[in-house]
């Protein structure tokens, strides 16, 4: 039976005699992000243009990075031989792909803030609208109530939104995974086939995030230092998540054939 305890049992298996391996490449990881970060945070003082440039160059090369660190940690839970900087080769040498995966992953969860985005500008329309009757109405009872009314009903469309893009979310969840596993598919293929093997296992998904929050607070009290350990564990109970449902996936196709 998949359950959190399991897959993060398997995951501490799966890194007996990696850890160290598995701080480092997130230590590495890290390091370069923050290192990009601070690069833009000093040409921003200077130069305003090249500061956009790099910015727009910054998201180019974050989908690639993102990418091989994902493949660099399924690398090491399989036990194949990887390196604390190869995720900035394993990605820039799928740079297409990982740009694929990447925007159809993105196709998926814009809409819900694209509507989110829209109430938004509607509402705060309305309320300038009504901030101007208010000024020259007598009903300034009834605009109050209704403003009330269209708060209330924004503030619900909005969460609503949120939690389909929560939703959204996890059923691209696997997506990276599956590119990686299957060199053969397209991004909106692996995308496509991220949502039906996560199907009715969104939860499960979810309960295992959640089961890390202990962890997350443990983490904080060292003053952030336990996150060396707690993302890579993280990282692999998920990826241990989704082999799980993919050997599950296979078993019920070799039963039905």
């Amino acid at each position: 039976m998949m359950t959190a305890t399991n897959t993060r049992k398997e995951a501490r298996e799966s890194l007996k005699g990696k850890w160290g391996k598995a701080v480092l490449i997130f230590l590495a990881y890290g390091v370069i992000l923050y290192l990009i970060q601070l690069v833009l945070k000093t040409i921003e003082k200077n130069n305003e243009l090249l500061y956009l440039i790099l910015s727009i160059g910054e998201i180019i090369i974050s989908v690639p990075i993102l990418y091989g660190f994902v493949i660099a940690f399924m690398k090491l839970k399989r036990g194949d031989e990887v390196n604390s900087f190869d995720f900035l080769t394993l990605g820039f040498s799928n740079f297409k792909r990982s740009w694929d995966v990447a925007w159809n992953e993105f196709l998926v969860i814009v809409v819900p803030f694209l509507i989110m985005l829209v109430i938004l500008f509607v509402v705060s329309g309305y309320l300038v609208y009504s901030s101007g009757l208010i000024m020259s109405s007598s009903s300034f009872k009834y605009i109050i109530t209704s403003n009330y009314i269209v708060f209330v009903i924004s503030l619900i469309a909005i969460m609503a939104c949120t939690i389909w893009s929560i939703v959204k979310r996890y059923s691209i969840a696997l997506a990276k995974y599956i590119a990686y596993d299957e060199p053969g598919l397209s991004g909106k293929e692996a995308v496509k086939k991220s949502k039906q093997l996560i199907q009715g296992n969104k939860g499960n998904l979810f309960v295992l995030e959640l089961s890390f929050i202990g962890w997350a607070i443990l983490a904080i009290l060292t003053l952030g230092i336990g996150y060396l350990w707690l993302m890579p564990y993280i990282n692999v109970s998920q990826i241990c998540f989704y082999e799980e449902l993919k050997n599950k996936n296979k078993l019920e196709q070799k039963i039905e054939s």
